[in-house]
């Protein structure tokens, strides 16, 4: 098993590309209540070498983020799919994809509490460290 403890904290959000390109090895099992871990099982060996892990997130195709991150709201439907798409809009902004950040974040008023604690506290954590622009 692998515990991603902060799979769906919106900073931390490439784990859901790594996983992305590690689904033929692993599946959703569950996620801890009221927290970011989402606890993968491992179906068969894993091979590493599946797993391209980028210098930086402005050398991933913006189209193969939004793959992985349709992925992770299928996959982990137990999730708030704000959450997911809170952790894709960062994930775009962390890699210069501003334009796109800001367009999904406002199509999906993901800057707005939507009165989910985990969800709610995303929101004010992230405006304390710069990405009030963003959420705006």
């Amino acid at each position: 098993m692998i515990a991603n403890q902060d799979y769906l904290w919106p900073t931390d959000a490439f784990l859901t590309l790594l996983m992305y390109q590690a689904r033929d090895f692993f599946d959703f099992e569950f996620t801890l209540p009221d927290s970011c871990m989402v606890i993968f099982r491992c179906r068969r060996t894993f091979d590493p070498a599946v797993v391209d892990v980028p210098t930086t997130l402005a050398a991933v195709d913006p189209a193969l983020l939004a793959e992985a991150f349709a992925w992770s709201r299928r996959t982990v439907a137990v999730a708030p799919p704000a959450m997911i798409d809170l952790g894709h809009a960062v994930t775009l902004w962390q890699g210069g994809f501003r334009d796109r950040a800001s367009r999904l974040v406002r199509d999906g008023r993901l800057g707005a509490k939507n009165g989910s604690p985990m969800y709610d506290f995303q929101l004010d954590v992230l405006r304390s460290w710069g990405y009030g622009e963003l959420l705006a």
